[in-house]
């Protein structure tokens, strides 16, 4: 468990799916994950599950700590062997702008660096999705630069912006 000012970062349960699934569909959701489609419950369950095997991909849930609702999840990818990681984030809409994020990319990448002692935080961002590129700057990341046409989008090409922290120690 990972404790922020104002979120918890806990294990993925299969308790969480429905609400997590709720989320995966919401309008905004779809669109900036680029699925064309809603996921039918069945379909989320099975890949959900299937974190619960991986030692390279961790899926966590984010709750809010004073009502203890689940507003989202922080997928960690993982490279042991050069000590980065990967991170990826999804808010439910009710919860963008109120500093959750911020408050999860600070307190995961703070548990990163001392107590796995990763060298580097990364995450790839769609150039238009400015409130996601706000947020890992608040969070002390730096922009390094454009991939052209590096992620297919809502059945197009587009491209995203590298960001990264740095462990200093």
């Amino acid at each position: 468990m990972i404790d922020g000012k104002n979120i918890v970062i806990r294990a993925l349960e299969t308790e969480d799916f429905h609400e997590l699934w709720q989320m995966k569909n919401e309008a905004e959701i779809i669109f900036w994950e680029g699925h064309p489609f809603s996921m039918s419950y069945e379909k989320f369950k099975k890949i959900y599950t299937g974190y619960f095997e991986s030692d390279t991909v961790l899926m966590k849930t984010i709750v809010e700590k004073e009502t203890n609702a689940i507003i989202g999840t922080l997928k960690i990818y993982l490279d042991w062997k050069d000590r980065n990681v990967e991170l990826g984030i999804t808010l439910s809409k009710r919860y963008w702008g109120k500093g959750y994020g911020t408050d999860t990319i600070v307190s995961a990448t703070e548990y990163l660096f001392n107590w796995l002692m990763i060298k580097r935080v990364q995450a790839t961002i769609l150039t238009t999705n400015q409130g996601s590129r706000a947020m890992f700057k608040k969070a002390g990341f730096e922009e390094e630069g454009i991939l052209r046409q590096a992620r297919v989008h809502n059945g197009q090409y587009t491209d995203v912006v590298m960001v990264s922290k740095i462990n200093n120690n």
